[in-house]
């Protein structure tokens, strides 16, 4: 194999979790987000319904987790997306 051939070879091989050591294609991404729901109260029960999230609202930095075993890798979407792209 030539050299640029291996290089386009390591190139779409999808990246490995650095804590692990799975090859992964996508993260799990986890934020707190302000949501706003009606709040009902019924003869014996509760209820919650329409809910929506109120999109910038969001408390602490974001994690971006390995979909295998878990570990925060990231906290920054620029940080994740560079990792993904194989930089």
């Amino acid at each position: 194999m030539t050299d640029e051939a291996e290089r386009v070879a390591n190139a779409l091989k999808p990246p490995k979790c650095p804590k692990c050591g799975a090859e992964i294609d996508h993260l799990h991404y986890y934020a707190y987000e302000l949501q706003r729901a009606d709040f009902w109260v019924f003869d014996s029960n509760t209820e919650y319904d329409n809910w929506e999230s109120l999109a910038g609202d969001t408390k602490g930095e974001p994690d971006y987790d390995c979909p295998i075993c878990g570990e925060t890798l990231f906290h920054s979407e620029d940080e994740a997306e560079k990792f993904l792209r194989g930089g």
